[in-house]
């Protein structure tokens, strides 16, 4: 199952995903439970995002020095993102971002 997902496509869904958030959260009541899932799943986009470049970076950048400080903030970040993800995962915005990590445009038709 894990080799369907393919790491360039989940990085552009998530960039795109933080883009339509902050659109859509200009738009609506910051207090609603539509806001709060849009915010958390902002922040899992993003942690995405970050994560697979420092994974990147620890597995083929061969002039990066691994910190050790560096390494507790990025699974502060992980563990913070899965916080996130438990607050918005039953929200119809994180089904579709889970729907476009798997499927590309063409195979959604």
């Amino acid at each position: 199952m894990a080799r369907i997902f393919e790491h360039e496509r989940m990085k552009k869904v998530s960039g795109a995903t933080i883009k339509s958030m902050e659109a859509e959260l200009d738009l609506r009541d910051l207090n609603s439970r539509g806001a709060l899932c849009r915010m958390e799943l902002k922040k899992v986009a993003q942690s995405f995002i970050i994560l697979q470049q420092a994974r990147h970076d620890a597995d083929y950048n061969l002039e990066y020095e691994l910190d050790p400080a560096d390494a507790v903030a990025h699974v502060n970040l992980a563990n913070s993102a899965f916080v996130s993800w438990e607050v918005t995962r039953d929200s119809d915005v994180a089904k579709e971002y889970l729907f476009s990590l798997l499927f590309k445009e063409k195979e959604r038709l």
